[in-house]
């Protein structure tokens, strides 16, 4: 599922070294023009909600009620790991509750936009899903948007790209690049809220045999 190779590894360092300093201040997602022009006013609405989830849990994880310093903080914890699977441990923290944040928006049409579904079939028995960037949908135009803004966000889109998912080594390198970001504007927040919800789809402990919502 999580396939890796050297061009995919030489696209996360670049990713991790190159990451310029880029300051935006407070931009709100609801108030971005081009947002507004990628996702109606519903499906907005519906961003927010993932935004203020992932906010929330955030803020609780890390027991700071600022926002931007919380994020900071978050990433730190996730840095220096004695192995892969104390940084995946630290992804699944709170997975339950994550886990029923995630029923309540599949029935939500942007659900569909930013993800699709890979099923882990095993002796012709599904045994759960994990979600995968949709390609097809606003998610890339949304990834696209931010580019412009954040150009270093281009090795990110070509390292899922060369894997289709997101690989080992750019979940365990994406944490490194949060003291080049400004968690205080809200387009970084969210895609960092998509990111770790997407990573905490494939833990192994997410998956429950002959129980998949299709």
């Amino acid at each position: 599922m999580l396939r890796m190779n050297s061009v995919s590894k030489f696209l996360v360092l670049a990713f991790v070294l190159g990451f310029h300093d880029v300051r935006a201040s407070g931009i709100s997602i609801k108030e971005d023009p081009q947002i507004n022009k990628i996702f109606n006013k519903s499906e907005i609405v519906t961003l927010e909600r993932i935004l203020a989830y992932f906010d929330s849990f955030v803020m609780k994880q890390t027991k700071t009620a600022n926002v931007d310093s919380a994020y900071h903080s978050y990433s730190e914890s996730l840095l220096n790991n004695d192995s892969a699977e104390d940084f995946w441990r630290k992804i699944g923290h709170g997975d339950a509750l994550k886990d029923s944040f995630l029923v309540t928006l599949e029935g939500d049409k942007v659900f569909s936009e930013l993800w699709v579904k890979g099923y882990d079939i095993q002796g012709g028995d599904t045994l759960g899903y994990f979600l995968m960037p949709n390609w097809q949908g606003k998610y890339m135009k949304y990834l696209d948007y931010l580019i412009t803004q954040y150009p270093i966000f281009k090795e990110y889109r070509e390292t899922i790209f060369a894997c289709g998912a997101i690989p080992p080594t750019l979940a365990g390198g994406f944490p490194y690049a949060h003291k080049k970001l400004d968690f205080g504007d809200e387009r970084i927040r969210l895609f960092s809220a998509i990111h770790y919800i997407t990573l905490e789809t494939y833990l192994e402990k997410r998956v429950v045999k002959k129980k998949v919502r299709n």
